[in-house]
């Protein structure tokens, strides 16, 4: 099991692209400040301990004089940023009282317990958490924290942003180029090691029993959770396996097929909607991806402006002079 990523979070390239519209400023005359949020400095001593648990890491992958590394520089540039767009959005959060830390406390103590009970023992958990780049248990207990906080305060500016049935049909209408397909069919695999198995799914097909039941059941790859559904696959531009595309070429609308071996193991197919030609698909088959787009590209567009408003609320600042050593 993997500790949660919380250095960064999904949203790093957008935070990093807003935050540094505020560089410069007026570079200080001490170096060891790198960024300054409102009248607070922000120091290289303050970064470096945030990060001493990537130590190690630096050193291995640029030596021990890692720091001199321009490699490293832009790396540590980056963690910086990352540094400080945390910092501001955590102190915001905080000002504004949008989160309770109560709340974030208990969450952070369950998730640690978690992680924890996933490990035999004390000391199996302390080495994962010192193998997964935290200084100790402490370490890892307050950056999941901020990353909690800024989950929540990000959550709460999008979780009510909806996408209406005319915004969906005007793209569809206005991009209808997007939704062209070449010959294919919609595929569906149940996926085993080894024959036997694959023969007593095929019984029970026979027998009627139903495809996706039975995807759920027997299917021993991701498919399994959406009935064995591997997306409509164009005949000549798959990234299936040749001998299973082969085959899947050749079969006819509702077709079921198998076994068939491939490299892997065992396939029982099953293809629906097959084309022989290029089509267009319509408006209710792509309707539900065009409206995880459009939400996504406004969930987006929510963050930068509550990004530019912590930058501008704070006086946002990073001196990259100071951290690269180079003038802009």
């Amino acid at each position: 099991m993997k500790f949660r990523k919380i250095t960064s979070l999904v949203l790093a390239p957008i935070l990093t692209m807003c935050f540094l519209f505020s560089c410069g400023g007026g570079t200080p005359k001490d170096q060891n400040i790198v960024a300054r949020i409102k009248k607070e400095d922000i120091t290289k001593t303050e970064v470096d301990e945030y990060y001493s648990g990537l130590k190690n890491g630096f050193i291995s992958q640029y030596g021990d004089n890692y720091k001199e590394s321009e490699d490293f520089k832009n790396v540590y540039l980056d963690l910086i940023e990352q540094y400080v767009e945390q910092k501001a959005l955590v102190k915001y959060a905080e000002d504004e009282s949008l989160v309770n830390d109560g709340s974030i406390q208990e969450k952070v103590d369950e998730e640690f317990e978690n992680m924890r009970s996933v490990f035999g023992s004390d000391e199996a958990f302390e080495t994962a958490i010192i193998n997964s780049r935290f200084k100790d248990e402490q370490d890892y207990k307050s950056k999941l924290k901020i990353s909690l906080i800024i989950e929540e305060l990000v959550n709460r500016e999008t979780n009510n942003l909806k996408i209406s049935s005319s915004e969906i049909k005007k793209y569809y209408d206005d991009n209808k180029s997007k939704f062209v397909k070449g010959a294919g069919a919609d595929v569906y695999h149940i996926f085993v090691a080894d024959e036997d198995t694959a023969n007593t799914v095929l019984s029970k097909i026979d027998d009627g029993e139903d495809f996706g039941k039975l995807a759920k059941t027997y299917s021993q790859d991701g498919s399994a959770s959406v009935d064995g559904y591997l997306g409509y696959q164009e005949f000549d531009n798959s990234q299936l396996v040749k001998d299973f595309m082969d085959e899947v070429k050749n079969m006819k609308e509702g077709e079921i097929r198998g076994p068939v071996k491939t490299q892997f193991g065992y396939h029982i197919i099953k293809v629906e909607n097959v084309n022989s030609e290029e089509w267009t698909q319509d408006l209710d088959r792509v309707s539900k991806n065009i409206e995880d787009m459009l939400k996504s590209d406004k969930i987006n567009e929510t963050i930068d402006s509550l990004f530019t408003k912590v930058k501008e609320k704070y006086d946002v600042k990073i001196y990259r002079e100071n951290i690269t050593g180079k003038k802009e």
